[in-house]
């Protein structure tokens, strides 16, 4: 991906180099910070050649640590923990931004995008992995414009996107764009054309008929003992097992004191996968409802914490969420990325969580 070639005797020497390294780096470093080397290496190499001494200039042991986090998003991946590659991902993009403060849009950011995409996509945070695949495309536009295959692959996506959205022209435009791409490359792939072609008038067809009009439905307020009835699954009928009196609990201010760092990550995770979850889904209408003990019942029922902390966690992080001028990390971010605007209210005395889905 614009690398230049190098001559024999060069990539000997290189050999050479990197061999010599291997072994001095190998009797200071434990194997896991060995491979975390190798694999920034690896980045450097994907790098194309103009976008490298951005990253070569970095405090190699901040780039590394930032980098930890990509890692381990993908092997999150991998273990089918979407709702932890994404806050891992999340990390890795805000250190990176921060120890690259002028180059908010360099190209080392195209892989980390490309992974939260898939997990994105999975979450069916559409919205979103529509936004990171434009930015990603207007990447490889301005950084590689000649790497065919890549661009090819993003207008896919977009196209893709689009279609799954209903908004036919834009797909009809991206998958135009696609074939155009696809024959430039070095490799002319007639099979896909074809099937993109066929595609293109799938979607003019389903352009021309798809005249109906979304109605949105008005979400429905619950009276406080139905949402207790739906958030604790009728604990009269012992289906849960837990104290009653958590339905009279009321929340406590000094308890979000007590909320650390390592908590708000587990439970801001857990949010995401809840707000997927369709176990909180009340009836015909669109908003969601939960109540601490429900949330520590339903997503976290081995936790040694209380529903009352909690229940302070979630106050912290959807205040955070609701307060865009002040807070700006990673973790809120995350949040803000749920198709949900997600609330709470005491409503006699008990604090309910609410979620109902963003408008389109």
């Amino acid at each position: 991906m614009g690398c230049c070639e190098s001559s024999t005797s060069d990539h000997d020497s290189n050999q050479s180099l990197n061999s010599s390294n291997t072994r001095t780096t190998s009797s200071q470093f434990t194997t896991v910070e060995i491979l975390e080397r190798i694999t920034f290496q690896q980045l450097l190499l994907y790098l194309p050649n103009h976008c490298q001494k951005e990253i070569i200039n970095l405090p190699q042991n901040k780039a590394i640590n930032a980098l930890r986090h990509h890692i381990k998003a993908q092997r999150h991946f991998l273990q089918d923990e979407y709702h932890l590659s994404i806050l891992d991902e999340l990390k890795a993009i805000d250190e990176f931004q921060t120890l690259l403060p002028n180059h908010q849009t360099h190209f080392v950011f195209v892989q980390f995008y490309d992974q939260m995409i898939s997990n994105l996509i999975f979450f069916g945070l559409i919205q979103t992995a529509l936004g990171m695949c434009q930015l990603v495309l207007n990447i490889l536009l301005r950084d590689t414009p000649t790497d065919y295959d890549a661009i090819y692959k993003n207008y896919l996506a977009l196209s893709q996107i689009y279609r799954n959205r209903k908004e036919w022209r834009k797909a009809i435009l991206c998958a135009t764009k696609a074939i155009e791409t696809k024959r430039l490359c070095h490799i002319t792939d007639q099979d896909s054309i074809r099937l993109l072609e066929n595609q293109i008038d799938s979607l003019k067809w389903k352009m021309s008929i798809d005249t109906r009009e979304r109605s949105d439905k008005s979400s429905i307020d619950f009276s406080p003992q139905e949402i207790i009835e739906v958030c604790t699954y009728n604990p009269e009928h012992e289906l849960f097992a837990f104290d009653l009196s958590e339905l009279e609990r009321k929340p406590e201010k000094v308890t979000e004191s007590l909320v650390t760092d390592e908590m708000l990550k587990e439970i801001a995770g857990l949010l995401l996968k809840d707000l997927i979850d369709e176990r909180h889904y009340t009836g015909d209408s669109k908003c969601r409802v939960t109540i601490a003990i429900a949330f520590k019942l339903a997503q976290m029922n081995t936790s040694s914490l209380s529903p009352a902390m909690i229940e302070a966690a979630l106050t912290i992080l959807i205040d955070r969420v609701n307060d865009p001028d002040t807070y700006q990390d990673y973790l809120t971010i995350a949040m803000r990325m749920s198709p949900f605007n997600i609330w709470y209210s005491d409503e006699h005395g008990i604090r309910i969580f609410r979620y109902q889905p963003k408008p389109e």
